[in-house]
C-alpha cells in the first residue's frame, strides 16, 4: 500500500511510527508537536515511550533534553527544496587561498635540517683465516700459498748451488 505525505511533519510521524510502532495515539504526538514545534516527531515518540504515554511527563522530558542539548532536531536543509537553498558564491582565488591556508603546512625547521643517515652497524671483518684447523693468515687474505710438508730425509738431499760465503773480519 503506497503511503502519501502532505508535509514534512507527516513524513516524520510515519518514520516514527515505523520505528516505535503504533503504541501511542496520533493526538498525543500532535499535542506535543504543537507545544514544541522545533522538535522532530521521532524525538516526541522517544519521549512518549520513556514517559509511557503520559503527555505531561513527556513534555517535561522534551524540555529537559532541550536544556541539556540532547534533543534531536529536524534537518531544515533537507526539508527545503533545492531552489530555496542559498548557495554561497566564492570566487576561485578566494577558495584556493582558503584551501591553502587550511590544509597546507610547511615545516620550516624540517626544511632547514639536513638529514645525514647513520651508516649501518655491521660486525668488523674477521681477519683470521684457518685451514685444516690451523691458522693460515692473520691479515684476512683470502688466498694463501699452500706449501707441501717435506720429510727431513728429503731436505738432506738438496744441494745448494751457491757457494758458501766466506766471512772476513775487517
Amino acid at each position: 500500500m503506497p503511503v502519501e505525505f502532505t508535509g514534512s511533519r507527516s513524513y516524520e510521524f510515519y518514520q516514527a511510527r515505523q520505528f516505535y510502532g503504533d503504541s501511542y495515539s496520533e493526538p498525543q504526538v500532535r499535542l506535543l508537536q504543537e507545544m514544541f514545534p522545533g522538535v522532530c516527531s521521532i524525538e516526541v515518540h522517544h519521549c512518549l515511550s520513556i514517559a509511557e504515554g503520559d503527555v505531561a511527563r513527556a513534555a517535561q522530558l522534551v524540555l529537559h533534553r532541550q536544556e541539556a542539548g540532547q534533543s534531536l532536531k529536524t534537518n531544515v536543509t533537507v526539508l527545503q527544496p533545492m531552489a530555496q537553498r542559498q548557495k554561497a558564491v566564492v570566487n576561485d582565488q578566494e577558495l584556493k587561498s582558503r584551501i591553502i591556508a587550511r590544509y597546507s603546512y610547511v615545516d620550516k625547521d624540517d626544511d632547514i635540517r639536513e638529514h645525514r643517515p647513520v651508516g649501518p652497524k655491521s660486525e668488523p671483518k674477521k681477519l683470521v683465516r684457518y685451514r685444516d684447523n690451523k691458522i693460515v693468515s692473520l691479515k684476512g687474505e683470502r688466498f694463501t700459498e699452500v706449501k707441501k710438508e717435506e720429510d727431513e730425509d728429503m731436505k738432506k738431499t738438496y744441494v745448494s748451488i751457491k757457494p758458501a760465503r766466506q766471512y772476513r773480519f775487517h
